[in-house]
């Protein structure tokens, strides 16, 4: 299989969603950061275990006009940030077999306001009786 070169100074986001930071994945993601780097790209790697990272609240803070993201300070706003300058994000986490650990859900749920400003709640509650996602 032949590689293809990374774009000059194209930049990579590793979210590594594993608990362990010197277990499989980690291996596995130093390995993608490795590769990445030595094709001259720039790599930002992120141990959701260990950031502080909040559920949505259904609050619609985010919905009103001159909001400028996600009311909830954490730690996605740096994630939000990488992943907007990011040339590639690679989501990493263990296998389970029912579903991934809980902090890679919140890192990968969309949340807040995304980098073109639509919101990123926009159609999750679609259908649901709950009354947190009535507008």
């Amino acid at each position: 299989m032949k590689r293809k070169n990374i774009k000059n100074k194209s930049h990579v986001v590793i979210l590594q969603g594993s608990p362990h930071s010197k277990g499989n994945t980690a291996k596995l993601t130093d390995e993608i950061g490795t590769g990445a780097s030595a094709a001259g790209a720039t790599v930002e790697k992120f141990f959701i275990h260990g950031l502080n990272i909040a559920s949505c609240t259904a609050c619609q803070g985010c919905q009103k006009p001159g909001a400028k993201g996600c009311v909830i300070d954490d730690d996605m706003d740096k994630i939000y940030r990488a992943a907007r300058a990011a040339d590639a994000i690679v989501f990493a986490r263990k296998v389970r077999a029912r579903r991934g650990r809980v902090w890679t859900r919140h890192a990968s749920r969309p949340t807040g306001r995304s980098a073109d400003g639509t919101s990123r709640a926009a159609g999750r509650c679609k259908g649901t009786p709950r009354a947190s996602c009535r507008a």
